[in-house]
Parts: structure tokens; C-alpha cells; sequence
């Protein structure tokens, strides 16, 4: 009996000590991760949180038009999420120039566009070899700042009180913060409510009225959307519904990115 529960012990510390090591983007199985994992990129320094496969329902009946008709979204494979957002030391390391407005190698870089942030992935994608960087979906942004299958329904990523999880204008001293001071959501990611609004891979479309998989909106007629809130508008702006459209050319002292990670 004791040498099959030692087993079993040896067991889950192996399939932990891969996840730790990021053995999934190298091509494991998603059915040994559970919500939250993280794996620690050594090529790009960032530190990626897994959000297994699922569904729930996006958008809000009580916010603005454009975040109705609440409607159900099926993620069918699951994807890995940066922790924090892109820092200026990330940015400069692989782009060689920092472009932020409010300096600090920990603060999120901003003042970088749609169009000079997929230059960043580019960049990266160049020489990856375990994984490929995207911007993440607008359905996949939402599905972990809600917490993925943890969700507790709360108005903020991580909580009903902003001033616990965001920098939004009531606390943030009209100015960014380092990232990963505010408390994380139930997966895990901080930052997903205030400091920096955060582009998404979507252009800006209505939300359709009936059930979708795996949506992503390519056109950007309409300017690219941006997610999150920022420093420099009230809390509300930082709700996980909240939906902000900005021509994929311009930047702001307010917007800045995360990436998602998919096994190559």
C-alpha cells in the first residue's frame, strides 16, 4: 500500500515539474494541465498561464450597446496567457527602442499601436522554436480575465472592488505602475483590470445574437479593439466586458499588450 501511494506522490510531482518547465508548449497534452498552470519562457522571459478549453457567455446586459447581445462563446482548444503584461525591458530586448511615455523596465509598455505591436510578434515569431506569439482574441482576452472555468462573476478581473485588482484614475497618481502589484484574477494574470488598455488581435464588429466558436474578427475597417481600461479613465472603463475601438495606427500613453503563447 505505501509503495503504490509513494508512487502515485512521484507521479503528480513529475507531471508538475513539466508543467513548471513549460512541457505543454513543446507539444504535451492539454488534458495534464489544469487552470492556472504556469510555464516560464526562457526566450522571451515571460511567464505564461494556462486557460484550458471551454465556454461562457460574453458580453454584459448592463453595459453599453456594444457589449450586447450577451451571447455564448466556445473556446475549443485551450491557450497559454502572459501573467503580466509586456514590459519595457521585454519591448526594448527584442525591438531595441522603448517607446513608453512613463519609464520603467517593469511598467507595461505603451505608446505602441496595433500595427507596431504585431512588428513585436513578428519580431518574436522570427526565431521561436517552441511556441508561436499571437495577440490574443478578443473572446480569448475576456475568457481569462474573467478567470476561465474558475469565473466568479465578478465585475473587475479579480474582484467587485477596483481598487484592489486595477490603476485606474482614482488611485493610479496619473501615472503607470509596475506590473503585478494589484491582486490577480482567479487564474492567476494580473493587470487584466487598469494600468494599460491591452490590444487584442480583433478588428471591431457588433456581437452576433446566437451561439459561436472560436470567434476572432479580422477585418479592421473599424479600428482594432482594446481591452482592460487604462490609468487615466475612471474604474468602470476597466470592467472585463468593457470594449474600447482604436485605429490600428494609432498609440497612446494608454494602451499597451499581452500576448498568448500556442505550441508549435
Amino acid at each position: 500500500m505505501m509503495a503504490k501511494l509513494w508512487k502515485t506522490a512521484g507521479m503528480i510531482l513529475i507531471t508538475l515539474l513539466l508543467v513548471g518547465t513549460g512541457w505543454a508548449a513543446s507539444g504535451g497534452s492539454e488534458s495534464s494541465l489544469y487552470p492556472g498552470a504556469t510555464w516560464s519562457d526562457p526566450y522571451t522571459t515571460m511567464e505564461f498561464v494556462w486557460v484550458p478549453a471551454g465556454s461562457f457567455e460574453m458580453g454584459s446586459q448592463k453595459g453599453s450597446w456594444d457589449e450586447q447581445p450577451v451571447h455564448e462563446v466556445v473556446l475549443s482548444k485551450g491557450f497559454w496567457i502572459s501573467r503580466y503584461e509586456v514590459t519595457q525591458a521585454q519591448w526594448e530586448h527584442f525591438m531595441g527602442h522603448n517607446p513608453a511615455k512613463f519609464k520603467g523596465a517593469n511598467r507595461p509598455v505603451e505608446n505602441v499601436s496595433w500595427n507596431t505591436s504585431m512588428d513585436f510578434v513578428w519580431t518574436l515569431n522570427r526565431d521561436a522554436r517552441a511556441a508561436r506569439y499571437a495577440l490574443p482574441t478578443e473572446a480569448q482576452w475576456e475568457y481569462a480575465a474573467r478567470g476561465g472555468p474558475l469565473c466568479a462573476g465578478c465585475c473587475f478581473a479579480g474582484g467587485e472592488d477596483p481598487k484592489t485588482v486595477a490603476w485606474c484614475e482614482e488611485n493610479c497618481g496619473c501615472t503607470t505602475h509596475d506590473v503585478g502589484q494589484k491582486y490577480p484574477n482567479e487564474l492567476g494574470i494580473y493587470d487584466m483590470s487598469g494600468n494599460v488598455w491591452e490590444w487584442t488581435r480583433d478588428g471591431r464588429t457588433l456581437y452576433p445574437a446566437s451561439k459561436i466558436a472560436d470567434p476572432c474578427a479580422q477585418c479592421g475597417r473599424y479600428g482594432r479593439v482594446c481591452r482592460g481600461g487604462g490609468w487615466n479613465r475612471d474604474a468602470a472603463y476597466s470592467r472585463v466586458t468593457n470594449r474600447r475601438r482604436v485605429p490600428a495606427r494609432f498609440a497612446f500613453d494608454n494602451i499597451g499588450l499581452r500576448l498568448v503563447a500556442v505550441p508549435r
